[in-house]
């Protein structure tokens, strides 16, 4: 599959479906429907399906946090 990135190229991404993603407080975040691209230095959450999935969204000065129920994922 090929993905279009904000500027316009083109990459290559491999379907992953399930990714068990651990964060640094041991928490795990299962990301369902996901894509595997190798050549990006920078993680794509979908904020739309988190929203889907219930996650609230605190934005504060500079910084964006997002939790569901009641636990800090990021």
């Amino acid at each position: 599959m090929d993905l279009h990135i904000g500027n316009g190229a083109k990459v290559v991404a491999l379907v992953v479906e399930t990714y068990n993603l651990t964060l640094p407080s041991g928490m795990l975040l299962d990301l369902d429907n996901c894509y595997f691209v190798l050549v990006l230095i920078r993680s794509i959450v979908s904020i739309s399906y988190l929203d889907l999935n219930r996650f609230k969204f605190i934005i504060e000065t500079k910084y964006y946090s997002f939790y569901n129920n009641d636990v800090h994922y990021g």
